[in-house]
């Protein structure tokens, strides 16, 4: 039984939890689900375009590898679904992955990712303007079940200076803003400091591409 159904199942009642806790869980439950995750958060404009963006898996004039070029980006429901999207990415030596917006071109925001061991970077890119997070996976990931999620998410939609160093910290932020509460996976903070992360030259060279695409880099 996963974290969800364990903590909302019938025997809900007999669990000593404050209600203020009880709360929060909900609302975590509510963001790491498959269905619509918020965006009343978001500016007037930005939750018309994402209500009336196109309801799919993969744009249908998309170009080129999906996730992987600017020209075929993952659809996504607003920045919560970004981050939910991306934290349910296992790669395909089934590693979760850490993640970071690094900036956008145009209305195409983009993260660079690696895997928790480190071995394994990459740059993605998402459209969050759609009424729902897409089903499809890029190449070489897959997606975790929500139920496998429970409430932690290990993607930030803001850019990490010292990226994956610190994230510990900074998912703490973002949960903190997000719904009030900074959580993040357990002993997280302990496992990325016994680590030496070191992009790769090949992640070096992604990082070059997208500054000649013209990325806007974004604030952290």
């Amino acid at each position: 039984m996963g974290f969800w159904s364990r903590l909302f199942s019938s025997r809900r009642s007999r669990l000593d939890v404050p209600p203020e806790l009880e709360r929060i869980f909900k609302k975590l439950h509510r963001l790491a689900s498959d269905g619509e995750p918020p965006i009343s958060h978001l500016p007037p404009d930005a939750q018309i375009a994402i209500q009336s963006g196109q309801d799919v898996d993969e744009l249908p004039d998309a170009v080129g590898s999906f996730g992987h070029a600017v020209t075929n980006p993952i659809p996504v429901r607003g920045p919560v679904g970004q981050v939910n999207y991306l934290s349910r990415l296992i790669t395909g030596s089934g590693q979760s992955i850490l993640g970071h917006r690094i900036g956008h071109i145009d209305r195409i925001d983009v993260y660079e990712v690696v895997s928790i061991d480190g071995i394994e970077w990459d740059i993605l890119y998402l459209s969050m303007y759609h009424p729902r997070n897409s089903r499809k996976t890029p190449s070489r990931y897959s997606l975790a079940p929500t139920s496998k999620l429970g409430p932690f998410f290990t993607c930030v939609a803001f850019r990490v200076d010292e990226f994956p160093s610190t994230m510990d910290v900074e998912i703490k932020r973002f949960m903190r803003a997000t719904v009030g509460f900074p959580l993040c996976p357990p002993k997280l903070g302990e496992y990325l400091g016994a680590r030496n992360f070191t992009r790769p030259a090949q992640q070096l060279e992604r990082l070059r591409e997208v500054a000649r695409l013209g990325m806007e880099p974004s604030s952290n």
